[in-house]
């Protein structure tokens, strides 16, 4: 929550491998909805073929959107009982005409 790290991106993106975007038909700045099993966030999807398929990068040190939202509170590790931060399942949609 330190204010220049909302410069790192001009939009609340999240990176997805050419892969997945393919598999979903979504393009590069495109909007796309990240769906888990608690939340949604509409974000800009940012094609990076150095990620790993099926894996969603999202920068989480900003408040809006947050990707904690998108995590269980009750997420926790069950050998050292921390809260499940920074990882977590997730869906990729596409968004039909939408816009940030």
């Amino acid at each position: 929550r330190i204010g220049w790290t909302k410069n790192l991106d001009e939009a609340a993106v999240a990176e997805i491998h050419p892969q997945d975007a393919q598999a979903v038909g979504i393009r590069h700045q495109a909007t796309l909805l990240l769906r888990s099993p608690v939340g949604n966030l509409l974000l800009q999807a940012k094609i990076n073929p150095k990620g790993t398929p099926g894996v969603v990068y999202m920068y989480h040190g900003n408040d809006h959107p947050d990707a904690n939202e998108l995590i269980a509170k009750d997420y926790l590790d069950p050998i050292s009982g921390f809260p499940g931060y920074k990882s977590y399942f997730c869906r990729i949609e596409k968004v039909e005409g939408g816009s940030l």
